[in-house]
């Protein structure tokens, strides 16, 4: 959705505008205050023994879609330790199955190494050198057959982000040793392309760090991922206790209109304007609780009396009921909705919600 309308992920602005317009009232912001990882290892001759503690300190927001104030701030923080493995150091006779770097955020599209072994994880990086946009990374064979889609990253002007491969097509199934194309796609063209080979054969080699995407089933084994689903739990119990103690806040936040709604009374406005495109104006917005998708009657009516000074409705009769419309974009005070039915909207008219 933040794709489509051209939001940015990245800009907190945004982001409480995506909340608002799928309906949300609250929105919850987190972070990782940090990570820290101690590692020690134990050799034996050939064999060497690794190990490792982590410590992983987060913490979340609740914020209110609709006035961007924070309303509360939880923080949770958990530790783990753990063997990360073994290794058997066969030196220089080894080596050339580890070649390639793993820097993949140099600059434009690139792999950590030319070629790979049967079932190798491969990671693909790109620096965006240019304007912020969404990127995606297509996997294609030598004829140019699509293989696999990796996925949308947001990319901010001189960031970098990364993909990785499995060496699997979208069924799951392995692919054959060839010769592969990684194309990056901006939503139009594909703007850069990496080619690398697939060896036959398994292949012999620790994955780096960066191999190891947050969320996969890797990454849970490790000290680091458990350390962190233990944060991520003790930060969720926080949080549903503080949103509890925030929700009466939020259901009164725009005073008496709200607490009107919330005594079961009908919200009621106006039309303001009806457009070219024959969308309808509405004097209620974000900011009087209105969402997608809710219906309002249109309502012809005489006698209508407003307060002065604040123009809200205090009476009117009833001349007739014109149809229905339903809103289909929120802003702070004004909603765009569109007629259910064929009939003839004025300006003045009363709205009044039917939800």
């Amino acid at each position: 959705m933040m794709q489509t309308n051209g939001l940015n992920p990245e800009d907190p602005v945004d982001v409480a505008e995506a909340a608002r317009r799928i309906g949300a009232d609250l929105l919850v912001v987190g972070s990782v205050l940090g990570i820290d990882v101690r590692e020690t290892s134990l050799s034996l001759g050939f064999l060497r023994v690794d190990s490792a503690s982590a410590d992983v300190r987060l913490s979340a927001q609740i914020v209110d879609a609709h006035g961007s104030r924070i309303l509360s701030s939880v923080s949770a923080e958990e530790s783990h330790e753990g063997a990360t493995g073994f290794s058997i150091d066969l030196g220089q006779i080894l080596s050339f199955l580890t070649a390639g770097s793993s820097e993949v955020c140099s600059g434009g599209l690139q792999l950590d190494r030319a070629w790979y072994n049967g079932e190798q994880t491969l990671l693909i990086g790109y620096r965006n050198e240019g304007a912020a946009a969404w990127f995606g990374i297509e996997i294609y064979s030598a004829s140019n057959s699509f293989i696999r889609w990796l996925g949308w990253e947001y990319v901010d002007a001189g960031s970098c982000r990364t993909w990785s491969w499995d060496q699997r097509t979208a069924s799951g199934l392995p692919v054959s040793p060839g010769i592969y194309t990684a194309k990056l796609w901006d939503g139009t063209s594909h703007i850069a392309t990496a080619g690398f080979q697939i060896r036959p054969g398994i292949g012999v080699s620790f994955p780096v760090a960066e191999e190891i995407t947050v969320g996969s089933s890797q990454f849970d084994d490790t000290v680091v991922g458990t350390a962190m689903n233990h944060a991520i739990d003790r930060l969720a119990s926080a949080l549903l206790l503080s949103m509890e103690d925030v929700a009466p806040p939020v259901a009164e936040r725009q005073g008496p209109l709200a607490a009107t709604q919330a005594a079961g009374a009908p919200q009621e406005g106006q039309i303001a304007a009806i457009l070219p495109d024959g969308r309808i104006a509405v004097n209620l917005g974000a900011s009087s609780v209105v969402l997608v998708g809710d219906v309002y009657q249109v309502i012809e009516v005489r006698d209508l009396i407003l307060d002065p000074r604040t123009s809200e409705i205090q009476s009117y009769d009833v001349v007739s009921i014109r149809g229905e419309i339903r809103i289909d974009e929120t802003r702070e005070r004004v909603s765009y909705a569109v007629p259910t039915s064929g009939f003839a909207p004025v300006i003045g008219d009363v709205v009044r919600a039917t939800r």
